[in-house]
């Protein structure tokens, strides 16, 4: 996947997943650090939270 390509499928879930009440701050947190660890941009997560 290109950058931006990654960045707009990581905008779009962690949007979902913000929305889902059922996501708890620390599965959310896992799953931030999961996709740090795909090499998503920082920045993105800065951006987000």
């Amino acid at each position: 996947l290109s950058s931006s390509m990654y960045e707009q499928i990581f905008d779009r879930t962690v949007s979902v997943k913000q929305r889902d009440r059922e996501v708890s701050s620390f599965q959310l947190t896992y799953w931030i650090n999961w996709h740090r660890n795909r090499h998503a941009p920082v920045r993105v997560l800065i951006r987000e939270f």
